[in-house]
């Protein structure tokens, strides 16, 4: 009976836990992947190329990153060989764009920015109405000459690390003349945003910037890491209870949602960011291992991502499968609503498919457009340890479906002209039909 009641218990987990088919035409949100293109020189199983993309799991693909000149405040090609074709280069700029062939609704647009450009040389760009100019007459340009349907900014962040004052009223400006260019030629223009109040204060006119941007893409994550000095969520959906983190360090994305709003975001616009990566710490004592525990150095890294600090999902689910004597224990933490890892002075805090559907949930209650994931080359993409390819991006849409087709579903918005599929079964009727199989083998165990 034992054996029995375990082999239903997993049977349903791994039934409930995913949707094989889910796809981003089964429900009416945005689905935004952003792709880092140095994911393309990881090793082995690691490496991620435009070939490795499902276009049907994604509504918008964002390429990672463009650049800028700091003299002549021109958008460029950060890696022209790998993005471009000239000079016997790999295109990926193209390739990636010429997806939209098998998913005619996919937007494909490219980010400029990003943590490693920092913020200094986009705050002496945004400075002047004159270097603006220069600046927006290249973006058109660039983004036009090679063929996306819009531009990200990655502005990390206004008025912080080495930024000025101003910018937070620049950065205003500077989207306002970038939405009534783009508006010329039918073009996008996002924004990926901070999480932390301290950022969104000093760098945001909430209000402003809302106006003009399409969507605005919260990246809530890196709420905690190793540079903490003691262990933390990633990206906690809620606080977590009883724990010993120091009161400045208690945040998370409910509150960081919650704060866009109130500041006057409209929540239609609003894409929620989840991580398919986790963030590594190293304890000081291995048997202090709850949240809050005080760590020593710059986290572990892994051997896909070789980032100190940092694991991909396909590198944590791949080392669970394949442990053998190494036992690592996991805790979910259901006041967070995250799981968490640890072994020896090894710990790390990530995102599973339990974490994920109830942030996808979260996002559709609160009637936001929708998810965007940092990084799409770090889920499964290769299958190494699921069933499937992308289980984590496929988790997103079948979350969404789920919240569409339950009867105490929120009435929301459309915010995606995706439109629904047709004639597929439901996520409701696949999980009956293999109920129905358990049932049947039960009966003759």
């Amino acid at each position: 009976m034992l054996k029995t009641s375990l082999f239903i218990a997993l049977c349903l987990s791994c039934v409930i836990a995913m949707d094989v088919t889910a796809n981003v035409h089964q429900h009416d949100k945005v689905v935004v992947c952003y792709v880092a293109s140095w994911a393309a020189y990881r090793p082995g199983n690691g490496a991620f190329t435009w070939e490795n993309i499902d276009p049907t799991l994604c509504t918008h693909i964002i390429y990672s990153f463009a650049g800028l000149d700091n003299e002549t405040y021109e958008m460029k090609s950060l890696d022209p060989f790998l993005d471009l074709e000239k000079d016997g280069g790999k295109g990926q700029f193209s390739k990636i764009i010429n997806l939209k062939a098998k998913q005619p609704d996919l937007k494909v647009t490219v980010a400029i920015g990003g943590w490693n450009e920092g913020s200094e040389k986009y705050s002496a760009m945004a400075m002047t109405p004159q270097s603006r100019r220069k600046f927006i007459d290249s973006a058109l340009n660039f983004t036009r000459t090679n063929g996306f349907d819009g531009l990200d900014m990655d502005w990390e962040y206004p008025g912080s690390r080495n930024g000025r004052p101003e910018d937070r009223a620049n950065f205003v400006s500077l989207l306002q003349e970038l939405r009534q260019e783009f508006d010329k030629y039918g073009l996008l223009l996002t924004a990926a945003l901070g999480a932390a109040q301290k950022t969104i204060d000093i760098g945001y006119d909430i209000p402003a910037i809302s106006k003009s941007l399409d969507f605005l893409h919260i990246m809530c994550y890196d709420y905690h890491g190793s540079w903490d000095t003691q262990t933390g969520h990633n990206a906690p959906l809620r606080l977590p209870a009883g724990n010993n983190l120091a009161p400045h360090l208690r945040l998370s994305v409910e509150d960081t949602v919650k704060y866009y709003i109130e500041q006057g975001a409209d929540a239609r616009k609003i894409v929620l960011g989840i991580p398919f990566y986790g963030r590594t710490f190293t304890l000081q004592d291995i048997n202090l291992h709850d949240k809050g525990a005080m760590t020593k150095g710059t986290g572990f890294q892994g051997p896909y991502t070789r980032e100190a600090g940092f694991y991909g999902y396909n590198e944590i689910c791949t080392e669970l499968k394949t442990q053998t004597d190494d036992l690592w224990t996991e805790v979910w933490d259901k006041d967070a609503s995250v799981p968490y890892i640890y072994n020896g002075n090894r710990w790390i805090s990530y995102d599973d498919h339990r974490s994920i559907e109830k942030k996808v949930r979260f996002a559709y209650d609160k009637g936001l457009a929708g998810a965007m994931v940092w990084a799409i080359d770090n889920d499964d993409f290769q299958a190494e340890c699921s069933p499937t390819r992308y289980p984590l991006l496929r988790t997103i849409s079948s979350e969404f479906k789920m919240a569409a087709d339950s009867p105490t579903a929120t009435t929301v918005i459309p915010t995606t002209s995706v439109p629904p599929q047709t004639g597929k079964a439901s996520t409701v009727t696949a999980i009956s039909f293999h109920l129905l199989l358990i049932s049947i083998f039960v009966t003759r165990i």
